[in-house]
């Protein structure tokens, strides 16, 4: 059996998932691509960048960029 402060660590943990808004942050947004639905990178072009943005139920949104061509972002 965990030491009592561990049990209580991981019960605190799992009540913040529960009820704490805006936790499922990590999600698929559903780029149609047939993706497996676990998934939770879409990849965002010229072509989709507003309306998956504008598409998304949640008030923010974490967007990496990076340019391939620069040897540094890999």
């Amino acid at each position: 059996m965990p030491p009592r402060g561990e049990r209580l660590f991981l019960a605190l943990a799992l009540l913040l998932l529960v009820l704490v808004p805006g936790l499922d942050a990590l999600r698929t947004l559903g780029d149609g691509n047939g993706a497996d639905a676990l998934d939770a990178a879409v990849e965002l072009n010229a072509s989709n960048f507003d309306s998956v943005l504008k598409e998304s139920p949640l008030k923010f949104a974490v967007v990496e960029f990076f340019a391939s061509c620069d040897t540094s972002c890999y």
